[in-house]
């Protein structure tokens, strides 16, 4: 079944669509810092 399964996910179609998207993917091509919730402010705070 394994190997059914892997056939059916090789197929050229598949494939394409996978590369054609690729340059849209963030875990491949990374978020830009302006848009990353995660980014850490550049600026300072202070607490009195």
């Amino acid at each position: 079944m394994e190997v059914d399964q892997l056939k059916i996910e090789v197929t050229p179609e598949r494939m394409d669509y996978v590369e054609e998207r690729s340059g849209e993917d963030p875990p491949v091509k990374g978020i830009p810092e302006e848009k990353n919730p995660f980014n850490e402010l550049k600026g300072s705070c202070v607490i009195s």
